[in-house]
């Protein structure tokens, strides 16, 4: 039953009632220590991966040690390294290009830099040379230099030698082409052997001053003209195969080639076999033959040899019959020179006639006076 409140307003509760149920406060949980982290420091944000700036692809390195290897003088490792490393940048889209360009370059200095040393230097032919003809190397011999080609071909590295000892070649004469922008390698190649041509024949009289010498140029090329490079290599050099002997006259001895010889002209030649060149001499003085006339035979396919003789044999006998003293001192033969097949090809159709004596030397001109 219920009590009215009591005079301070408070409830009257039954002492024998029991007090109404409450709920126990949950027990507190045991604090818990945070785990250790990894790092001595609190973890921040996501960092980015190491590398290079975004959007900006890394050096090449094969491009880096092309231009360590140009700057050094490595030039064939540069180009080799430099070619590599362009194959590697197309693909891979890697940054370089301009150090391959400088190490190219440097290379091209180091180049530049050593032929004009090799060219400056003033090598000895003897110098360093023993009893088997060993010399320095040298690429460049000077004028009045012999020397051996050491590799397969003629404008290869070279090595001086003695010219009393069988050797390669001569330098007969260096000179510089004009400058200019660069013309191309048949027209470097063509001006070099004109004007050395007329080198040879002013100093000889012959563009063939030894009877197994022929004309040889060394030219630049294009990447030696790029720099600065115009000189030309004169020299007379033995046919492929063979050796010179001697060194090169010292001017005119008369040397001659057949076609070199005009109408009138008296020579000493040997009787017992053919040759390329001849002895110019007075027809005053014991001489071998003399020039009775010449021509040069149609254009055409080499009509054999043969062919060549029979109008050799007639046109000489024509030409000679209005030159010759209709009463010579002594009797005559009469002889002539014409193209073989090879220099037929070459563009060569030249026939020299000329006459000897039926025994012995000639003694005097044969040729009418004019």
């Amino acid at each position: 039953m219920t009590m009215p409140p009591d005079g301070d307003g408070s409830p009257w509760v039954n002492p024998g009632d029991a007090p109404p149920p409450q709920s126990a406060p949950p027990p507190a949980a045991a604090p818990v220590a945070p785990a250790p982290h990894p790092y001595p420091y609190p973890p921040g944000p996501a960092m980015p991966p190491p590398g290079p700036p975004s959007g900006r692809p890394p050096n090449n390195r094969l491009a880096v040690v092309a231009l360590v290897t140009g700057l050094v003088g490595l030039g064939f490792i540069t180009v080799f390294l430099a070619v590599a490393a362009f194959r590697q940048i197309k693909q891979s889209g890697e940054r370089g290009r301009g150090l391959i360009v400088g190490g190219l370059a440097a290379a091209v200095v180091w180049l530049a830099i050593g032929i004009s040393v090799a060219a400056a230097t003033d090598w000895d032919p003897d110098a360093g040379s023993d009893d088997s003809g060993q010399s320095a190397f040298q690429l460049y011999p000077k004028t009045g230099q012999c020397f051996d080609w050491t590799g397969e071909e003629r404008d290869a590295s070279t090595r001086i030698m003695r010219c009393d000892r069988l050797h390669d070649a001569e330098v007969v004469a260096v000179f510089s082409l004009e400058k200019g922008p660069w013309p191309g390698e048949g027209k470097v190649s063509a001006r070099g052997l004109t004007e050395c041509e007329q080198r040879v024949r002013q100093r000889f009289g012959t563009t063939t001053p030894l009877e197994h010498g022929e004309i040889f140029t060394l030219y630049p090329r294009r990447l030696g003209w790029k720099i600065g490079d115009r000189r030309v290599h004169c020299m007379i050099a033995a046919a492929v195969g063979d050796k010179l002997d001697r060194p090169l006259p010292k001017g005119d001895l008369g040397l001659r080639t057949w076609d070199e010889l005009g109408i009138g002209d008296c020579f000493i030649a040997p009787r017992e076999r053919a040759t390329v060149t001849v002895k110019r001499t007075a027809c005053d003085d014991g001489h071998t033959g003399q020039v009775t006339y010449r021509f040069v035979m149609p254009a055409g396919v080499y009509p054999g040899e043969r062919t060549v003789d029979r109008a050799s044999e007639k046109r000489c006998d024509r030409g000679a019959a209005g030159l010759v003293m209709k009463r010579p001192p002594v009797p005559l033969e009469y002889w002539w020179v014409g193209p073989s097949e090879e220099s037929w090809t070459g563009g060569d159709r030249r026939v020299v006639c000329y006459v000897t004596a039926d025994q012995g030397d000639l003694t005097r001109s044969v040729i009418r006076p004019r």
